[in-house]
């Protein structure tokens, strides 16, 4: 089951997933190990799992036969404002309706320092 809007495909069996299309990029939200785990897959066939505080855990290069990636080597703030940029078109509508994926922590990242 998908409803898509401008440049978007979203799924909501089991995981429930928003991609962007045109970026191929996605955000999933699920349970993963136990644990609700947000997962950014970007074009680079890499996967950022975080935890339900958004902290970084891991890094997976998928399209490099699934090998972590030491995560001290990652600049989480840089991955989290690439999320932003691709995901921002969505971000004004889930402010807007419920959202499909609570995206309020990138939200409240983003404008952190101005919310005070």
């Amino acid at each position: 089951k998908s409803a898509d809007s401008e440049g978007f495909s979203y799924r909501v069996d089991g995981d429930k997933t928003v991609q962007n299309v045109e970026k191929n990029v996605y955000f999933t939200y699920k349970y993963y190990e136990n644990m609700r785990t947000y997962i950014y897959g970007d074009e680079k066939e890499k996967n950022y799992y975080f935890d339900e505080n958004f902290k970084l855990k891991k890094v997976v290069d998928v399209g490099n036969n699934r090998q972590h990636i030491d995560i001290s080597t990652v600049d989480e703030n840089k991955i989290k404002e690439e999320i932003y940029e691709n995901f921002k078109p969505i971000l004004k509508e889930s402010e807007e309706n419920k959202p499909f994926i609570n995206l309020q922590w990138i939200f409240n990242w983003v404008y952190r320092d101005r919310i005070k």
